[in-house]
């Protein structure tokens, strides 16, 4: 069987052969690669400017005792 092509086979009727199509093929499947590229760089950007968890720990002990509901920060180590 040629490639782009399959065998369907139905309980209830006769097989038929089917031509495939790709959804990255043609000028709608370049923009859809495209915007694909796109999106995963600006994910990628994001992953950069994600704090560390040890930075978001501090920030987070720094405001509660800001607010008087942690006493130090060596009681939390």
């Amino acid at each position: 069987m040629q490639e782009r092509y399959a065998l369907v086979l139905a309980e209830n009727g006769k097989p038929i052969i089917a031509r495939l199509a790709r959804c990255i093929d043609g000028k709608a499947g370049r923009r859809l690669l495209a915007d694909q590229k796109r999106l995963r760089a600006q994910l990628a950007e994001k992953c950069v400017e994600v704090p560390m968890t040890a930075d978001r720990s501090a920030a987070a002990l720094a405001e509660a005792q800001h607010h008087g509901i942690a006493a130090d920060q060596k009681s939390y180590l």
